[in-house]
Order: structure tokens, then C-alpha cells, then sequence
């Protein structure tokens, strides 16, 4: 007789799995298949109350899209197949955890070749795949003509030069071009005959020969520059506070020097003194108030207007008036624009 469902759930309510009723139960199950299909559905229904679910954290991957020119925000592929490698080689996450992370962290053209390989693909289809696209395609043999053909470019600083340098030597080696024995050696000397800066050279030469590492010649190179930078720096700092301040523009007439031998007050008094008399003598000689205005009298003999002789100006003159004058004065003309020779 096959049981209800309410009876099928109240014998699993009595049933305790620490002491074997699960087990029994499910045996009891086999003997008949119709009741097996019952009490398994059963159980099917009434066991997820109990069951827990552990979240899985995903491993975090750089972004890859395979542009030709790498977006900010993303990696180049060697890169990024440099994080793949480490999490598999690390073993700190499942298999299971990576492979999803690696679906995620690609985008563009390279998730559409890793969606084309279907959802079974497994990591290293996945890699496989990419490398035949993405991967560096130039034998070992060219990337080492490319290491010796390397030089420094008219504004890239040694440091820089000597990376860029050691890191194409990198692929070399990877793709079978050079050993890691001659690599050092090999970068010393295309390092030394590639550099244009020669103010790096002679401030490198007398320890260049005693460094065998490369690594060692790039701290050598990246300390003189730092001590080049403080130095430029410092000069730049000195000569900046040697420059002279901007003086104010002298007047053409200079204030009367003070006696030496006089107090302050008795100084400013014969400087006042010494002006007033400055200017009633411009007034002598020009005449009016507007003495600023008109050029000095020139030097030399001049005759009078008035009466035409010679030492003397028409102002405050007394002799008798010459016939020019007087027809002048009467015309309303005013004064002759010049004496006579």
C-alpha cells in the first residue's frame, strides 16, 4: 500500500538521522518502487528547510580586452595571463572559482572568443585560445635582433631606457632566444652602447665595470639621476634668491644731500631752502607759472625784444621801445617770436 503524503511526512518527522531512521527509512524505500518514488519526492520536499548553502568569493582578475591600445582601467595579455598563471599555480582557490572569474574579467573581442568556446571551455582552452591571438607571435630569434638594435630615445631618461630594455630581453628569454646565464652580460653592453646621455655615462663609467648584475646597473643609473634632480633643483633654489628685486625709477632731480655735520631737522630745512630758491630762479628766468611746461633757456648771447639789445630779456626792460615793437603792440600780434642777431 502506498503511503499519503501526510503520512509520508509524518514518518519523516519521526525519524531521527543520528541514530540510523534515515538510513532504514531509505531502505525501506528500495524494497518497493512505487513507495521509493513516493518517499523520495517526499523527502525531496521537506529537506531544503535544513539545508545551508555556502557562498563562493571569486577570485578578483584584471581586466582584458584585447584593444590594441591598452584602455585605462586594463592590462595588456601577458599580464593578465600573469594573474591567470598565479591563481592556478597558488592553489588558494578551487579550479571551480577561477574559471568564472576569468569569464568575467575579459571584455570586448576577448570575451566573445572565450563565449564562441562555449560555457564548458575550461581554463586552459581558454588560454590557449587567447594566446593564439593575443600571444606574441615573433620567434626568439627577432626578439633578440630587437634587444640589440635597441637605443635610447632623444627624451627617455636612462632608467627608462634600461626597462624598456630589460623587459623585451624578458619575452627573448621566454620564447627561447637567450639563456638566463648570458641575459645580464647581454644587457650591460647593448645598455652601455644604446645610451646617448653622456653626462649618465661619465658619472657611471667608474663603476660600471665592477657591477655584474643588471638590475644592480639600473639602481646605479636611477640613484644618479635622483642626485641630478636635487642638485638641478638646489641650483635653480640659489639662483632664484640671488636674483635683485626690481628698484624704483630714479627722478632726473635728486634731493640735496644733508650736511654731514648737521641733525636731521637742520637737513630737511637746507633741502627746503635749497628747492625754494631752485624754483624762483625757473620763475626768473621763464616767466609764469607754467615753468614745467617750457624748455630751459638756452645758453649764449640773447637780445631784448623790447628795445633790441643785447643782455637782457623784454621783461622788466626800461629803454625805449623800438618802431617794430611799437607797430606789433598795436597790430595786438604780441612779442616777436625771436630776437635779432
Amino acid at each position: 500500500m502506498v503511503p499519503t503524503n501526510s503520512e509520508a511526512a509524518d514518518q519523516l518527522k519521526a525519524l531521527d538521522p543520528l541514530d540510523g531512521g534515515l538510513k532504514a527509512y531509505l531502505a525501506e524505500a528500495d524494497s518497493d518502487p512505487k513507495v521509493k518514488t513516493s518517499k523520495i519526492n517526499d523527502l525531496d520536499s521537506t529537506s531544503h528547510v535544513n539545508q545551508k548553502f555556502t557562498p563562493v568569493h571569486l577570485p578578483k582578475i584584471s581586466v582584458f580586452s584585447g584593444d590594441h591600445k591598452v584602455k585605462p582601467g586594463e592590462i595588456s595579455f601577458d599580464s593578465w595571463k600573469y594573474e591567470v598563471s598565479c591563481l592556478l599555480q597558488e592553489g588558494t582557490y578551487p579550479v571551480t572559482s577561477i574559471a568564472p572569474a576569468v569569464r568575467r574579467s575579459l571584455r570586448g573581442q576577448a570575451a566573445e572568443i572565450a563565449r564562441f568556446l562555449g560555457p564548458q571551455a575550461t581554463i586552459k582552452q581558454i588560454l590557449t585560445k587567447l594566446e593564439q591571438v593575443y600571444g606574441t607571435v615573433e620567434s626568439g630569434a627577432v626578439l633578440l635582433q630587437q634587444v640589440y638594435l635597441s637605443k635610447q630615445e632623444p627624451h627617455e631618461i636612462a632608467s627608462t631606457f634600461g626597462l624598456r630594455l630589460q623587459l623585451l630581453a624578458f619575452k627573448c628569454r621566454e620564447r627561447g632566444g637567450i639563456t638566463s646565464d648570458a641575459i645580464d652580460q647581454t644587457l650591460k653592453t647593448i645598455f652601455w652602447q644604446g645610451l646617448h646621455d653622456e653626462s649618465m655615462k661619465n658619472a657611471l663609467r667608474h663603476k660600471y665595470e665592477c657591477i655584474r648584475s643588471f638590475d644592480d646597473v639600473i639602481k646605479s643609473v636611477r640613484t644618479i639621476e635622483q642626485e641630478t634632480r636635487e642638485c638641478r633643483a638646489h641650483m635653480a633654489e640659489g639662483v632664484k634668491k640671488e636674483k635683485p628685486l626690481h628698484k624704483p625709477a630714479q627722478t632726473h632731480q635728486q634731493a640735496p644731500a644733508v650736511p654731514q655735520n648737521g641733525n636731521a631737522q637742520g637737513g630737511d630745512i637746507s633741502a627746503a631752502l635749497v628747492a625754494i630758491m631752485e624754483r624762483l630762479e625757473r620763475l626768473e628766468q621763464g616767466g609764469g607759472t607754467h615753468d614745467k611746461k617750457k624748455a630751459p633757456p638756452k645758453k649764449g648771447s640773447f637780445n631784448c625784444f623790447r628795445c633790441g639789445q643785447a643782455g637782457h630779456i623784454a621783461r622788466g626792460c626800461r629803454n625805449e621801445p623800438t618802431p617794430e615793437w611799437t607797430q606789433r603792440q598795436l597790430n595786438g600780434k604780441g612779442t616777436l617770436p625771436g630776437g635779432k642777431q
